[in-house]
């Protein structure tokens, strides 16, 4: 759990997961030590970031349903992926 509030915090100040990786192996004693690799760090770097849009994605909907109530010309559409996380805005 500590190993992700960092990788949290390193991610929240734009270090790259090779670099928040270097960092992590250092503080445990070297990569040997850790029990996660780098494409771990991407993926839970990811993760987090989605569920972050998710709420994102809420407030653009409501901005573009009014606009689009204000304005008829005005176009939208959302992709989705197989887990239900937006994939594309148009």
């Amino acid at each position: 759990m500590e190993d992700r509030e960092t990788i949290r915090n390193l991610n929240d100040q734009n270090i790259g997961p090779s670099k928040i990786l270097e960092y992590l192996s250092i503080v445990h004693g070297g990569k040997d030590n850790l029990h996660f690799r780098r494409r771990d760090v991407s993926n839970m770097i990811s993760i987090d970031n989605r569920k972050l849009l998710g709420r994102d994605v809420d407030s653009t909907m409501l901005h573009f349903q009014r606009r689009q109530e204000s304005d008829p010309e005005f176009f939208y559409a959302v992709e989705a992926d197989e887990d239900g996380f937006v994939k594309h805005i148009f």
